[in-house]
């Protein structure tokens, strides 16, 4: 399944981020998190780090989700939200808003598969 994909965006040429779920992945490692980062006048800043989903929903890359069927009940609540409404809602402190609001690239594409 996931080799038919992967060989699909080979074809294509549609780059592709690849990412195997199980039940100990967070909302943060497929969404992003904020972070303490340095800048260079040494100041402790918070940052957003972009997860892959993140990445694929702004950019128009092509995401394979595989073992879609261990992710969380959250995570796929995330997911599910951001195909319906084109949008990606993230909580972010280190943003003036408090939150990120993302919208989905028309290139973007999801294939998941399970066992």
């Amino acid at each position: 399944k996931s080799a038919a994909v992967m060989e699909a965006a080979r074809l294509l040429q549609r780059p592709m981020i690849r990412f195997n779920l199980s039940s100990s992945v967070t909302c943060g490692d497929i969404i992003g998190r904020t972070s303490l980062s340095s800048s260079s006048s040494q100041a402790t800043l918070l940052s957003f780090e972009k997860g892959p989903f993140t990445v694929a929903f702004e950019n128009g890359l092509w995401l394979l989700l595989d073992e879609l069927n261990l992710a969380s009940d959250d995570i796929l609540q995330v997911i599910e939200s951001a195909l319906d409404t084109g949008l990606l809602r993230i909580d972010d402190p280190s943003h003036l808003e408090g939150s990120l609001v993302l919208k989905r690239n028309e290139y973007f594409r999801l294939f998941a598969t399970q066992n």
